[in-house]
């Protein structure tokens, strides 16, 4: 369906979707913030402005309203404004102090709270606080970080290098692509999914086969993936490299980490024939997992692509993940900064 003007907003990513929707079903925020939420999700379903305000019980200017502002201004346009003449709990030019003192406890919003009330002298709920900092912080997972390890003059090094490689493929001198091995089991990787207010979903989890794939994948989103059910070996990962390097059709480029497979005696005996062929490797340093964007795809199959139901069992998961490998650029797509 065709967006255009108000009438729709503009195509969403995932991860906001996502976050639309814990906001429309929060018991924290106001009914006003999740009926925005609501709104803004169902126009990028493709509901009309009419659909909407009927489903809303708003009017189609309010909705239309609430569709612009949020092409302006994204999240913030969800959130309540000071009604006039109600003074603010705290200052808007003190509100730099409560980011402050929740980022050194991220984790709980009531020890933040209790130490804000000493500091002004003032009761604050979660909620207003809430409101507050989410003007300068995002709620997110907090992921381990490898950065510690890694020389960081190497890590900047290469990532000016991959600069100059992406510039020589964008201008079509070269194809650069991205190569990685990832796993696949009955063990599911779902952060997040609908479900019965009274009923919790359950997930089967047990052990199965692994389903092993090694991939290269360019900004293209041009995905060639090597499947396979057996462990990683020197071999099979020569294998892919052979098998790729005879599908290439000018000078490539992949990009790949320093895994010791990569550095097997097998492997490196192999690299001057990938060489003769057009297809040269590029080692970035170790512990620089964001240099490798292929790493992207992975996550996104994970927790995105991947249905609840493909754990029901291993032929379940292995049908869905074999149609996704094949759609890869098609029917699933990773719009690349």
């Amino acid at each position: 369906m065709e967006r255009t003007g108000r009438k729709f907003v503009s195509q969403i990513e995932p991860l906001a979707l996502k976050w639309l929707s814990l906001i429309e079903f929060s018991d924290e925020e106001s009914n006003s913030t999740k009926l925005r939420a609501q709104a803004i999700r169902l126009s990028n379903s493709g509901y009309t402005i009419n659909q909407i305000s009927q489903i809303c019980l708003s009017t189609p200017k309010t909705v239309s309203k609430w569709i612009c502002e949020w092409e302006k201004y994204q999240f913030d346009s969800l959130i309540d404004k000071p009604r006039p003449g109600r003074p603010p709990l705290i200052s808007g030019e003190r509100h730099y102090e409560l980011v402050d003192i929740v980022k050194k406890n991220p984790k709980q919003l009531k020890s933040a709270i209790a130490e804000i009330e000493e500091l002004f002298g003032k009761k604050i709920s979660v909620k207003t606080l809430k409101r507050i900092i989410k003007k300068k912080l995002r709620w997110c997972r907090g992921r381990k970080s490898l950065k510690s390890k890694r020389n960081e003059n190497d890590f900047r090094e290469a990532q000016k290098e991959i600069e100059i490689l992406k510039d020589e493929a964008k201008a079509n001198v070269i194809d650069l692509y991205y190569v990685d091995e990832s796993g696949f089991t009955g063990v599911p990787e779902i952060p997040y999914a609908w479900q019965d207010e009274d009923e919790q979903l359950l997930l089967p989890s047990g052990k199965t086969p692994r389903i092993n794939v090694l991939g290269f994948l360019n900004k293209q989103n041009d995905f060639f993936p090597c499947v396979f059910d057996c462990p990683v070996t020197s071999d099979i990962v020569v294998a892919c490299f052979d098998a790729f390097s005879s599908h290439i059709t000018k000078r490539t480029i992949v990009v790949l980490d320093n895994a010791p497979i990569h550095h097997s005696a097998i492997f490196k005996a192999q690299i001057g024939k990938w060489e003769e062929r057009g297809l040269f490797l590029y080692f970035i340093p170790k512990y620089s997992p964001e240099l490798n964007l292929i790493e992207i795809l992975w996550k996104h199959i994970k927790y995105f692509w991947l249905s609840t139901s493909a754990y029901k069992g291993f032929e379940f998961l292995k049908a869905e993940l074999d149609n996704i490998l094949a759609n890869v650029g098609k029917e699933f797509t990773i719009s690349f900064s």
